[in-house]
């Protein structure tokens, strides 16, 4: 996947994360402490509105760079039923 998708789900975590942090005044006394109480659920949901808020466009265009590699030019023309016979039949030959 693009590293743009990456870094905007890493900057959106990180944005949630100091903004829990900011607006829970009992919890942000010690921001060591603070840190060691974040637990997985509070990750896994974090990370998952972090990905709900990437945007579609952002992702076609990320497999689209990836896609592109993947796909056959309009301007190939594949061999005729017939070349194909007498490849088959030389490689029956020669064999």
């Amino acid at each position: 996947m693009d590293q743009n998708v990456i870094q905007n789900i890493k900057l959106g975590y990180l944005k949630l994360l100091l903004t829990s942090i900011l607006n829970d005044p009992a919890r942000n006394e010690n921001l060591e402490k603070t840190l060691k109480n974040v637990n997985l659920r509070d990750v896994a949901f974090s990370l998952a509105n972090c990905w709900a808020s990437v945007s579609t466009l952002l992702i076609n265009k990320s497999w689209k760079n990836l896609l592109f590699q993947f796909t056959m030019p309009q301007n190939i023309r594949l061999p005729s039923p017939g070349i194909s016979k007498l490849q088959q039949c030389h490689l029956n030959y020669s064999g």
